[in-house]
């Protein structure tokens, strides 16, 4: 059986570089900058995703950094932005009472500093916790308030971000139909918003709609878009989940050849990107792919 991955936008950043390079080099910034430009490396590091899912209680680590500058600044409106990003940390940890009052004191604090795009993002991470709970009916009801908030706002990106959000939580209810209408919405929202990423996190999931109306052509198609604008972002931890994609569908199309070529390329990125876990998702496939091509030979 092969598994097919849905992206969760929002909290991730663009790679010109590999993510753990990344993290090297704002590191080496941190000792020479000015306390506003130290926070700033700080909230840069903290977005990238696979220092989030790998390296968790370091995401906790920086952020209490940043809370003691943000402290020694006296930016309570500041201190908001750091929680929000903390929050996940905490998540991934496996202490969601911790990220549950992280956010809870974000959005106060978003709130009352009137930061209505950060109030957004603290709802999306929200709907995120809720969703990963398979909370659906409060996750829906969370990404509908973010969508609300971001029209309010006139926030075209957090708009689609939203949109694409709410779709996800409808596939997950299996109301596939109404899925389809809210990433329809979502890509056309980022596309006059130019949210390129959005716009790529779409395509996937329309790819695997297809899939499951097992339009295969259809989807491939999705999946290359999606596929071509990750590449064209040189975002390493999307491509290694959009090539695993589009190897398992080549998988289901008899074309063994090409998904080894596909899942053997997302391997490459997930070791690039220093992620075991995902690496041992990518040996499993093909180690299966491996026993259908020696027992049907």
């Amino acid at each position: 059986m092969f598994v097919f991955f849905l992206f969760f936008p929002g909290v991730f950043v663009l790679f010109a570089e590999t993510p753990l390079e990344r993290v090297g080099r704002l590191e080496k910034q941190l000792p020479d900058a000015s306390p506003h430009e130290r926070l700033n490396i700080i909230l840069e590091i903290m977005k990238i995703q696979p220092l989030i899912k790998t390296e968790p209680e370091r995401i906790v680590q920086l952020g209490n950094q940043g809370l003691k500058i943000v402290d020694q600044l006296g930016d309570s409106c500041a201190r908001g932005t750091v929680l929000v990003h903390q929050s996940l940390g905490y998540w991934y940890s496996g202490q969601r009472d911790s990220a549950l009052q992280a956010l809870d004191e974000a959005e106060t604090i978003l709130q009352k500093c009137g930061d209505r795009r950060g109030l957004v993002d603290a709802r999306i991470r929200l709907g995120l916790i809720s969703h990963v709970d398979l909370k659906l009916k409060e996750a829906l009801k969370i990404f509908l308030d973010a969508l609300t908030l971001s029209r309010e706002i006139g926030d075209e990106q957090r708009t689609a971000e939203s949109l694409y959000w709410i779709g996800i939580v409808h596939h997950g209810l299996k109301n596939y139909e109404t899925a389809f209408d809210f990433y329809t919405k979502a890509l056309s929202t980022a596309r006059h918003a130019k949210d390129i990423k959005t716009e790529a996190l779409v395509y996937n999931n329309l790819g695997l709609y297809y899939s499951l109306k097992k339009k295969h052509r259809q989807a491939l198609d999705y999946f290359q878009k999606s596929l071509s604008l990750f590449r064209t972002l040189e975002d390493d931890y999307f491509i290694s989940s959009l090539t695993y994609n589009i190897g398992n569908l080549y998988n289901t199309l008899g074309k063994m050849d090409m998904s080894t070529r596909f899942i053997k390329e997302s391997l490459d990125y997930t070791r690039r990107i220093g992620d075991e876990i995902l690496s041992a998702v990518r040996l499993n496939s093909l180690a299966r792919i491996e026993w259908k091509l020696r027992n049907f030979r």
